[in-house]
């Protein structure tokens, strides 16, 4: 039998951000920031199998052994028959995670450029850079995630828009870059290195980048 264990909790966390805003006084309507930021999370909550616990048990990691729940030993035994296991959620993992967010705009009012006409209009965009996401749960190899499905290395999201008094258009374009399933794959079609289940060979890996519209 397993158990699940819920008492957990984060026991480190170091943030940096390191931000800059732009806006010059000779482009009226238009600012710009950039922030750079960094997370160490020590102590983060990874789960852990029953069969884990007890494979790394007798791998040697003995802070994992008392959660294996033993009947009483048979005669001439040290150690009982495993009754139960509690596996769940323990604070092993480590995670390192940087990045880069972008964000600027421009307002501008129609009336500046032509006197007749009327409205605003107003630029936006948000772009996001994942330079690395590394979880190590001290279990199995490290693994970096940035630039993976589910975490593309760069999004953005930008929107144009038009008001004119109440009445408001728009269009927004949102964009992924080229990702692949996993950083530890590799591509290749002659002169491979064995594949293995930690980092099999493909002859065709990664997956184009997306843009879409939408407009409202």
């Amino acid at each position: 039998a397993e158990d699940g264990i819920r008492d957990t909790s984060v026991t480190g966390v170091q943030t940096c951000a390191l931000p800059i805003l732009v806006q010059p006084s000779f482009f009226p309507g238009f600012s710009a920031s950039l922030d750079y930021w960094k997370i160490n999370l020590n102590g983060a909550i990874t789960q852990i199998t029953g069969a884990n616990i007890i494979l790394q048990c007798y791998q040697g990691r003995a802070d994992l052994c008392p959660n294996i729940n033993r009947g009483p030993a048979a005669p001439g035994q040290t150690l009982g028959p495993i009754v139960s296991v509690q596996q769940g959620y323990f604070n092993f993992a480590v995670q390192q995670a940087r990045g880069l967010d972008l964000e600027a705009s421009y307002e501008l009012s129609l009336s500046d450029i032509v006197n007749d006409w009327n409205g605003k209009v107003r630029l936006h965009t948000n772009m996001t850079h994942y330079i690395k996401n590394l979880t190590n749960d001290n279990l199995s190899p490290p693994d970096d995630s940035a630039g993976t499905i589910g975490l593309p290395a760069w999004v953005s999201t930008s929107q144009v828009s038009y008001t004119l008094d109440k009445i408001t258009a728009s269009l927004t374009a949102r964009a992924f870059s080229s990702v692949v399933p996993d950083n530890d794959f590799i591509q290749c079609t002659s002169g491979c290195p064995a594949s293995n289940t930690q980092s099999p060979t493909f002859d065709v890996l990664g997956i184009k980048g997306g843009l879409y519209w939408d407009m409202a």
